[in-house]
């Protein structure tokens, strides 16, 4: 029997993954460090970027707030 070759595109909706292009995921991270407001409507990629640099500083303000609490 021979495989069917399919494309990653394919691969990845089968599979439930997401496809991500770098560049608009990194794209998303630098306007969240810029402090620049999401832009709704760009990519999934793009979202994805601005989300995880989102998540990464409220966690930093988070650890921050927690080492320097008086007990």
């Amino acid at each position: 029997m021979i495989a069917k070759q399919i494309t990653a595109e394919e691969l990845n909706n089968k599979l439930g993954l997401t496809l991500i292009n770098s560049l608009e995921f990194i794209q998303g991270e630098v306007d969240c460090i810029n402090g620049a407001p999401h832009r709704p409507g760009k990519t999934t990629s793009y979202d994805l970027g601005f989300a995880r640099r989102a998540q990464i500083e409220a966690n930093a303000d988070n650890f921050s707030e927690m080492n320097h609490a008086k007990i």
